[in-house]
């Protein structure tokens, strides 16, 4: 026989099977069972334990090891989700900041798109995190994070809400850096959030003619503003660009506001600027080959300078054209009159003409000829007034020419005329034999002669400037020329002679005989104080009345005043006062001053500030007014 259930051969005497169990007998009904009276029945033979299979054990393995790998996977998980406590991620932040890893610091960051991933962001921010300056201040931070994390409620329930209010209020507060948990299957981690900050380049003070840019490492500011930045301390490298030159500037700007644009500020201030005197006539002015434009006589500045600046000046004069040039080096001065470069070339295409007008001059006296009197015009009186002038000077008519000196400042350059001062030096040969050395002092009238290109002079009169007492000077003696930036003659003087040297000081003076120290101190006192008072009230018209209205200061202070009253800041003069000033010679004066201000910003927090800063001030129609701000310097 055999088991219907799983085919192994049985005994008869088997019930059960002994491979699977299987019943193979069925049960006897009770009427078929004849069990004598009181004869025991026997045990039922024990169950056999049911014996697996070989593949059933092997997939039953495998089904208890997948169950225990889960639970090992999750519980490590777990372990490893990040830090589990403010104070852990203090620490570990921290750690990551004194090694300068900042790959680890940004493991810790809440936002996994946020901008601070950036490749070039992280770079940026590795260089910075070397600096003791930066760890301290991240150091400074996380602790600040860390104090403010211990207020968050600690209930589960309401971790969002928590999570979102502590962001709010640290954002409002100003606060960069700011901790906060994250709740998932894996438990609760603490993250950091950082928010990302702006950095502005800018200038100290408004000017319109100035362009800056900025770069850090090698990201390029756009629109002068580079941002999602990590909160550091960085260092930039900015260029202020003029009409004429771009300049570099290298400095560090404290990147942790995240309200407003920090701002890496240009400052024009310490550049090298150089004013210009514009000729009085009509040129064409160029500075290292680009045109210069203005208003003949006018001043301009040019900001900032270049290294080598390179001024070419052409004008017409009496039917020749004038070119004059020169190379300045930036902080060689600060302030060039381009009339000068005008006023060498015409001085010396006009000594020529002018020293032999005074050697055939000497023939003509000596041989009463005035035909012998050459280059200058024959309808002038030239002669004639020579000849008065020379015998009032002379006792005896035998003249002998030295030497001609041309004063280049005296020079102007007029439509109908070039006027030009010079002092011509003769020796008097008298009865006895003996000899003086006389000086005559002539302003020359040349212009063109009719029909040609020559000049010549076409009138003289006596003048009150020794050309021998100039600073510029071009002189020609015994076929010699020779220019000279100061000139200090010892030659004997006439007694015409030695009055006209005095008064040629005091007329240099004049202009200045009431401006003095008092009065210089006085008007700064009262420029001042107005300037303050009209930027606190916003309104230019209060100090426009102390400005010449033809300078640079003039734009400059209306618009300045705009600027901080939009801004809502103000300013309290503290202390002013005048360190020294210097008379100039075209009728304006330099001064140095220092100051003291308040800065008020528009929260009422404050700043005292000092500087020391130089003012061109200008004497119309006997009143000084502000012309220029030359610069200022923090002190």
């Amino acid at each position: 026989m055999y088991c219907g259930h799983c085919g192994t051969k049985t005994q008869p005497d088997w019930v059960f099977c002994k491979e699977c169990g299987h019943r193979l007998q069925p049960e006897a009904s009770a009427s078929e069972i004849n069990v004598p009276e009181h004869v025991p029945v026997a045990a039922k033979a024990p169950r056999q334990p049911i014996q697996l299979s070989r593949q059933t054990k092997i997939w039953g393995g495998i089904g208890a090891g997948v169950v225990v790998l889960l639970l090992i996977t999750f519980l490590v998980l777990r372990a490893t989700y990040g830090p589990t406590s403010a104070e852990e991620l203090a620490q570990q932040m921290d750690k990551a900041v004194q090694a300068g890893d900042v790959n680890t610091l940004a493991s810790y960051l809440d936002d996994p798109d946020s901008p601070l991933h950036q490749a070039d962001r992280i770079a940026l921010f590795t260089e910075t995190l070397q600096t003791d300056d930066a760890k301290k201040a991240y150091t400074e931070g996380i602790a600040e994070a860390l104090d403010n994390a211990e207020d968050l409620d600690a209930e589960h329930s309401s971790i969002a809400d928590s999570v979102k209010k502590q962001i709010k209020e640290s954002l409002s507060g100003g606060h960069w850096l700011t901790f906060v948990p994250v709740d998932s299957w894996r438990g609760t981690k603490w993250t950091a959030h950082i928010e990302p900050v702006q950095i502005e380049a800018t200038l100290p003070y408004l000017n319109e003619n100035l362009t800056t840019s900025m770069t850090i490492g090698s990201v390029v500011a756009q629109d002068n503003v580079i941002s999602d930045l990590w909160p550091s301390i960085y260092t930039y490298k900015g260029m202020i660009g003029g009409e004429f030159a771009e300049v570099p500037v290298t400095d560090k700007v404290e990147a942790f506001n995240i309200r407003e644009n920090n701002k890496a500020i240009l400052d024009y201030t310490k550049l090298a600027s150089l004013e210009v005197h514009l000729p009085t006539v009509e040129s064409t002015i160029t500075l290292n080959d680009k045109k210069v434009t203005g208003t003949p006589g006018d001043y301009i500045n040019i900001l900032p300078t270049p290294a080598q600046a390179k001024f070419v000046v052409t004008t017409q004069a009496q039917g020749s054209e004038i070119t004059g040039e020169a190379t300045l080096q930036a902080d060689a001065q600060d302030r060039y009159d381009l009339n000068t470069l005008l006023q060498k070339p015409i001085a010396e295409k006009s000594l020529d003409l002018i020293y032999n007008a005074s050697t055939s001059l000497a023939e003509a006296i000596n041989t009463s000829n005035a035909k012998a009197v050459k280059g200058v015009n024959p309808n002038s009186d030239y002669y004639n007034r020579a000849t008065w002038e020379m015998n009032s000077y002379f006792t005896q008519p035998k003249y002998t020419l030295q030497k001609v000196v041309i004063d280049l400042d005296s020079i102007q350059i007029n439509k109908e005329s070039i006027e030009i001062s010079a002092t011509q030096v003769y020796t008097a040969k008298n009865e006895d034999g003996t000899s003086n050395d006389k000086n005559v002092n002539w302003t020359y009238q040349i212009t063109q002669q009719p029909n040609q290109k020559q000049w010549w002079i076409d009138s003289a009169y006596t003048s009150w400037t020794n050309a021998l007492n100039a600073k510029n000077t071009i002189e020609k003696a015994s076929n010699a020329t020779t220019t000279s930036a100061e000139t200090d003659s010892t030659d004997q003087v006439s007694a015409n002679t030695v009055s006209t040297s005095t008064a040629s000081t005091d007329e240099a003076s004049s202009e200045s005989s009431e401006v003095t120290d008092t009065s210089i101190h006085d008007f700064m006192t009262e420029y001042l104080s107005t300037s303050v008072e009209a930027i606190n009230a916003g309104d230019f018209s209060m100090v426009s009345s102390l400005l010449d209205a033809q300078g640079p200061v003039y734009k400059e202070s209306s618009s300045y005043i705009d600027h901080l009253q939009s801004k809502g800041i103000t300013e309290e003069l503290v202390s002013s006062g005048v360190e020294s000033f210097k008379a100039n010679t075209d009728q304006t004066y330099t001064v140095n001053t220092t100051e003291t201000y308040k800065i008020i910003a528009k929260d009422g927090t404050f700043k005292t500030k000092s500087f020391h800063s130089v003012y061109t001030l200008k004497l119309i129609n006997n009143e000084l007014k502000a012309y220029q701000l030359v610069s200022t310097k923090e002190i």
